[in-house]
């Protein structure tokens, strides 16, 4: 244990015990601050924070036991263990030090070692309450993480796979019985799905990678074009489907510094999003502005448009905001969620502006390379 992150404060109205019990705990490389009234503790503690107060019982104007109970009353210092130092070791006393919320006592005149022993032990049991408090959290996160994705891949994945094992079967039925219009429509359905059930087995697993800790940024000078490019590939078919225009403005050797699996799911994202919002025959144009130290992308939309209210709901984890595009298209309301956190890991961010009935626009920043400055 490294002592010296450890902080304690002492609490006597007698200078010389506050002198010994320093020279003690400083000489062990404790960080410490100390208080010779009751109101001044109260000060101290809610500022200074400390680990552990080592509190004297008989005080004038506030003794230790009103100190103690106002502490632990309060939301900010409750958690903080107090050790009460005292001359008198009768039962009662310490008895009533307990029914304060005291976890422990220490006998006037001090004896360093077991002064050091005492300290040592209630720090250890503070950081060890704390690890525990954590791994509780960690768990708590991870179980709701669990249950979402299990409440996402059993909503959303069903509707995809309904439609792969439906209408690849009665291709399989009446192939031959088709005319060559029908088999074309069937086959559009099916390969639909089947982009949207791995779309969203994306998602899924990049959020599980974030839920579990393996979230880990590689930082590297790449042209974002390229990038595009392959992103607008996997959306031809529902661009053309929709009959959408895409004008893509960004020219080729836009160089940024970022992860290029991160900014690929990203405008992955973002394109799915654009074209899911986007009413048949309407238009996506995707811009990017130098600014400074950074390469601001935009994609807009004249699709269907956005209030501020749900504009807010866009990147909150807890809520899984998602609506039914133009044509009927679902969503898990994990892809926006996921730009917002890999924004964050390059060191960029993430903006939207929208009118209800005139469009979006997202707007992607993510530093250049040095390159390009």
């Amino acid at each position: 244990m490294n002592v010296e992150k450890n902080k304690i404060l002492i609490v006597d109205d007698f200078i010389e015990n506050l002198q010994i019990a320093c020279n003690i705990l400083q000489s062990a490389g404790y960080s410490l601050s100390i208080a010779s009234n009751g109101s001044k503790a109260i000060e101290i503690a809610r500022n200074f924070l400390p680990d552990l107060i080592l509190l004297d019982i008989m005080m004038p104007e506030m003794d230790g036991y009103e100190v103690c109970a106002y502490l632990k009353n309060n939301e900010l210092t409750k958690e903080i263990p107090i050790i009460f130092l005292t001359a008198k070791i009768e039962p009662g006393s310490i008895g009533k030090a307990f029914e304060m919320g005291a976890v422990d006592y220490i006998a006037k005149p001090f004896n360093e070692i077991e002064l050091l022993a005492r300290v040592k032990t209630h720090i250890d049991l503070k950081r060890s309450m704390e690890t525990i408090k954590e791994q509780n959290h960690q768990m708590e996160a991870l179980i709701q993480s669990r249950e979402k994705l299990f409440s996402i891949i059993a909503h959303d994945l069903k509707s995809p796979l309904s439609n792969l094992i439906g209408f690849s079967d009665i291709l399989l039925r009446k192939f031959e019985s088709f005319p060559p219009e029908k088999t074309t429509q069937f086959v559009k359905i099916i390969y639909d799905s089947a982009k949207r059930g791995n779309d969203l087995l994306e998602n899924l697993l990049e959020w599980s990678r974030i839920q579990t800790g393996r979230l880990v940024a590689s930082l590297i000078d790449f042209d974002i074009h390229p990038v595009i490019m392959d992103c607008l590939a996997l959306y031809e078919s529902t661009a053309k489907s929709k009959e959408i225009e895409i004008d893509n403005q960004v020219q080729k050797e836009a160089f940024v510094y970022a992860d290029i699996n991160m900014v690929k799911t990203i405008l992955r994202n973002l394109i799915s999003n654009a074209l899911k919002f986007t009413f048949p025959f309407g238009k996506i144009s995707i811009m990017a502005n130098q600014m400074q130290d950074n390469l601001s992308i935009s994609i807009l939309d004249n699709g269907v448009g956005m209030n501020s209210e749900d504009i807010n709901k866009l990147f909150d984890p807890q809520l899984n905001f998602s609506k039914v595009g133009t044509k009927k298209e679902k969503g898990s309301g994990l892809g926006l969620v996921l730009c917002d956190v890999f924004v964050k890991e390059n060191n960029g961010k993430i903006e939207v502006y929208s009118t209800v009935g005139k469009g979006s626009e997202f707007k992607l920043t993510i530093p250049l390379s040095k390159q390009m400055l």
